[in-house]
Order: structure tokens, then sequence, then C-alpha cells
């Protein structure tokens, strides 16, 4: 498979090249649709209205909220219901590796068929972003298209191949933001945990899951990467950095900074400044 691993999950693709333009499309009451094998991708979105689909020997049904990626070499036929006629978005296009080379979809895992929408507003909403861009015709509009699209496109992947947000999820990303907020807090776990309404175990658990490390290794790499802008674009003294992220020991924030960057704080500020003398 050509693909991109990032955090154990392959992406399917590093870019895509629209083959025709996305559109909205509304079904007249006669309307179906056979057409040949079909060259390339396909993406559809059913907005509104009813109606079925054969596809790779199955029969699927159409209601708001379904999509489908279609590859190359399928043969759809669809029908609709002429009291409820079908509005839908799609779009055709190429999906490109690393190279920029068309990948094929023979052992490409791809959603699955009549894939529900989690979020139907907000793919609805890149979908309008990515006809009105393309309508635009200039080539910013050109590329926020692609990239609307492209972003439909890793939601279905995520829906299809990532186990949905459990209800704790929301208060877990409220805290982590608080946290990016107020670095210099005393946080520990077990607050954090308490705040979610969760045992220590269970918030550590789901944290590791969200953001792939611990809740204290998250609230350290916050500190540091908060440092980190701090000691490069202010002129704060050291020791006031350290206080201002909760370090009552401004060595220790030394080390654990050196750790982390690879050279003390003092040596970093040094080696940027140099370094925007020289980019200057």
């Amino acid at each position: 498979m050509a693909s991109l691993s990032v955090k154990g999950f392959d992406l399917p693709f590093a870019g895509i090249r629209c083959a025709t333009p996305p559109q909205f499309f509304s079904w007249g009451r006669g309307y179906s649709w056979q057409p040949p094998p079909l060259p390339d991708y396909d993406l559809w979105v059913i907005m509104e209205g009813r109606g079925t689909v054969r596809l790779r020997g199955e029969k699927f049904a159409l209601t708001p909220g379904c999509c489908f990626v279609l590859t190359p070499g399928d043969r759809p036929d669809a029908r609709h219901d002429p009291d409820q006629p079908l509005v839908a978005f799609f779009c055709h296009f190429h999906m490109l590796d690393s190279r920029g080379r068309h990948i094929a979809p023979k052992g490409l895992r791809v959603p699955p068929p009549a894939l529900q929408a989690r979020d139907l507003g907000f793919l609805l909403a890149l979908a309008r972003r990515c006809v009105a861009s393309h309508r635009r015709g200039d080539a910013l509009g050109q590329r926020q298209s692609r990239v609307a699209l492209e972003d439909m496109l890793l939601l279905l992947w995520e829906w299809a191949f990532l186990p949905p947000p459990q209800a704790s999820d929301s208060g877990i990303h409220d805290i982590l933001l608080a946290v990016e907020r107020k670095p210099g807090e005393g946080w520990s776990a077990a607050e954090m945990a308490r705040r979610a309404h969760l045992s220590k175990s269970q918030f550590t658990r789901r944290c590791r899951t969200l953001v792939g490390i611990p809740p204290m290794e998250f609230v350290i790499r916050t500190r540091l990467n908060t440092a980190r802008q701090l000691v490069c674009e202010t002129n704060m003294k050291l020791a006031l950095i350290a206080t201002e992220l909760g370090y009552s020991d401004v060595y220790f924030f030394s080390r654990q900074f050196k750790q982390h960057f690879g050279c003390p704080p003092s040596d970093f500020r040094r080696k940027q400044s140099s370094a925007k003398l020289v980019a200057f």
C-alpha cells in the first residue's frame, strides 16, 4: 500500500489531484446513475433524499450523511425515490503518493460504502468551501478547494478506521487546553483526572489514546515548548521563564530543557540569536 505512517495509522495518500470540478448535483425525477467503469476515484456525500445503489455486488441505501469513496473500476448502479430526490456533493480525483504518482486501488484500504458521517454539518461546510473556492477560478481558490477535499477524505478515513470519541473526551481536551493556556500552574495527573470526573488511571489511559503520551509528559512538553518560545523570542531572564512555567529550581529547568532540546536554554538562545543575525 502506498501510504504514510503517523502514530501507527496509515495515511492513504500524500496528496490528491482533482479530475473534475467539485460540485453539488440534484437528481431529476427520472434520473439514474449507471456509469461505465470509473477511470478514477470519486467521492460522494449524500446531502438530501433517498435512494439505493448497487456496488461491488451489494445493495446500499442512500440517505443523508451516507459517504462513498468509489475507486477506479467501480460500476455503481444508483437510483432514487422521485418523491425524495437525491442531492449530493461529488468530485472525481486522483490519489497521489509522496512522489506525486497515482495510487492504484489494488491493496488500498478505503472506507466502506455508505459510511455514515459522524458530523455531517462539518463535512458539508468543507464541501461548500471546496466548491466555492474552485468556482472562484484563481490559483489560491484551486489550492483551497483541493485542501478542503483532502480534509473531507481524511475525515472519512478517520471515521472508518479510528474508534469514535468517548463521552469524556471533550472534557479531557478542555483540560489539555487549560494546560496549554496556563502551563505554569501546579498540574498533577490526579488534579486533571479530578477535573475530568475520571479516576487517575482512566484519565491517564484516555490521555495516552488521545495525544500519545501520559498526562504529566504532556504537561512537561507543553512547559518546555513554551519555554523555547520565550527563550527565542523574548528578552526574559531564564530564571523568570522558569518561575513563570512552574519551576522552583532554575537549574532543574535548565537540565530538563537540555534533555528535551539538546542544549541548555542559555546556549539555545545564543544559537538562535546567531542564526537570526546570519539570516538578516
